[in-house]
């Protein structure tokens, strides 16, 4: 079965909830947390790369500058 371009690819109550920013940096931080308590090597790389993607996706760096020192964008 193929789809049309009009068709979504998940049904309505299955999307996502978009979050906003405090959200997603809890999200992130969530992850740096978890990456520092797993014991393998491995699976701590892998999870701090995927915060670092995150971060970098989501522009943190800009965010924060624009938040300022209180967390409050102007």
């Amino acid at each position: 079965m193929t789809e049309t371009a009009s068709e979504a690819a998940l049904p309505e109550d299955r999307l996502l909830e978009p979050c906003d920013s405090g959200m997603a940096a809890e999200l992130v931080w969530g992850l740096f947390e978890t990456a520092v308590r797993l014991d393998d090597a491995g699976e701590r790389k892998t999870i701090h790369q995927l915060a670092l993607l995150m971060a970098d996706v989501l522009d943190f760096d800009k965010w924060i500058e624009e938040s300022g020192p209180d967390g409050i964008q102007s």
